[in-house]
């Protein structure tokens, strides 16, 4: 009996998140909740914040280990508040989702750029006190996000099963580092933030060194109204669905040559040509057809913040190279 009681009172103070060194190691929910790491963001010298998801499946199936999604923010993300994170990209949806297939983690930063060797610090941290699946780590990132993703890709390629920035670009140099690593590459046509040649010249840098990455623009796109369609219920499961077909043990097969370059209209894009008027009727239905690309806009702005204040995703900053936001 005395065995007994030592074994609920260890269990007890496991679940109220005790141990030796007083650190809290309470099993964690699903769901999005915020978390302080012990590595440290580089710049800063702050430990690193961010926002874990789990979803229900984590608590539901103790021997699974879970894919993991490494999201990195843009300039606007920045600071001390994580609830700025959940304004747009994947953190925004998984505020009211409990059965993602996989989990994430969106780190913020207090300030600056993403420096590769501090993420790449987090999330070694991450792998360590969770149930993640190494071979199934993707990483993914807008704007100063998306310049962020591909130095933490380049520094360490080996690292990830598939790597997808968002209208941000980087060092040309890295482009042979990265050949045998999965990548789909996003930017918007009229982006007046981060101009989309530099990020299509990279691409096809990969692709000369033996790589096989791919590069979908929006033809209407711009810097902010394309991050609902990739991340978002109605787009982002092609994204999703492209991550989990991803091993880092046993990549996909690489895009094909005639795949490797992919045009959409995108959001801001006219409405198709109506087809040819039928014969009038007593009732006619209404013909007033909204643009697309304005609902895109809308939503990504209330995502983002209050819609009559400036986009928050468009602000500038220096860090290491060109301007990105």
């Amino acid at each position: 009996m005395r065995r007994t009681w030592r074994q609920f009172f260890v269990a007890g103070c496991f679940g109220l998140g005790i141990s030796a060194f007083g650190q809290d190691v309470a099993a964690p929910a699903a769901g999005l909740s915020p978390v302080t790491a012990k590595s440290v963001e580089t710049g800063s010298q702050e430990p690193w914040r961010y926002l874990l998801y789990l979803p229900q499946r984590y608590l539901q199936k103790p021997e699974e280990k879970l894919p993991l999604l490494l999201f990195l923010h843009g300039s606007s993300g920045r600071g001390k508040d994580l609830e700025i994170l959940k304004r747009y990209g994947p953190p925004s949806r998984l505020k009211s989702e409990a059965n993602f297939p996989m989990a994430m983690v969106a780190p913020q930063l207090p300030g600056g750029g993403w420096e590769p060797e501090s993420v790449l610090a987090l999330l070694e941290e991450v792998l360590a006190t969770y149930r993640i699946d190494p071979d199934r780590v993707y990483l993914t990132g807008v704007s100063l996000g998306g310049q962020g993703s591909w130095g933490v890709a380049a520094r360490a390629p080996e690292r990830f099963a598939a790597f997808a920035p968002v209208c941000g670009y980087g060092d040309l140099r890295s482009a042979a580092r990265l050949g045998k690593l999965p990548i789909w590459a996003f930017h918007g046509a009229i982006d007046d933030i981060v101009p989309l040649a530099p990020h299509q010249q990279l691409v096809e840098a990969v692709n000369q060194t033996g790589g096989a990455a791919k590069l979908t623009i929006y033809e209407q796109g711009d810097h902010g109204n394309i991050i609902v369609p990739i991340y978002g219920r109605e787009g982002g499961s092609r994204l999703y669905n492209w991550f989990l077909g991803n091993r880092r043990s046993q990549p996909a097969s690489p895009w094909p040559p005639e795949q490797r370059l992919e045009r959409l209209p995108g959001p801001g894009a006219p409405p198709p040509s109506p087809p040819s008027p039928a014969p009038p009727t007593a009732n006619p239905a209404p013909t007033s057809i909204p643009k697309p690309g304005e609902l895109w806009d809308l939503l990504f702005r209330v995502l983002d913040g209050d819609p009559s204040q400036p986009n928050p995703v468009s602000e500038g900053a220096q860090v290491g190279g060109p301007p990105v936001p």
